[in-house]
């Protein structure tokens, strides 16, 4: 998709981007870590606290480290999934040619059960 709207909008197209899904499952756990041990060093390199968000990372590395196939992520995780996975849309469509205020996210919530409800809603429609 990334040539048609960079050939849309040097066509002079108005080209928009909505995204209906977080993307959150499409995202490393190994990424959320790193992500979080980002946070931590810039929040204490600006002398802010960073002792709350310590904390939410030693939860995050316990639950990933236990995690079992197919496992719904915490709350905390997903969220941080999907801002990585945000930050990753909005710097692509960037590189488009996309205006900020032409990236939409809707996060629409029937996207956002995890993957082991889905598979048991789709089981019991079909049986």
């Amino acid at each position: 998709m990334g040539g048609t709207f960079i050939r849309l909008v040097d066509q002079g197209h108005d080209v928009h981007v909505a995204y209906q899904t977080s993307g959150n499952t499409a995202v490393w756990d190994d990424d959320v870590l790193r992500y979080m041990e980002f946070a931590i060093d810039f929040k204490g390199s600006i002398g802010d606290d960073n002792s709350k968000l310590k904390g939410i990372y030693e939860d995050m590395r316990a639950f990933i480290e236990h995690k079992e196939p197919n496992q719904v992520d915490s709350p905390e995780i997903q969220n941080v999934k999907a801002f990585i996975r945000k930050s990753e849309a909005i710097a692509g469509a960037r590189y488009a040619g996309l205006e900020d205020d032409h990236i939409h996210f809707q996060a629409l919530p029937f996207y956002e059960s995890g993957k082991t409800k889905k598979t048991r809603s789709l089981m019991k429609t079909f049986n």
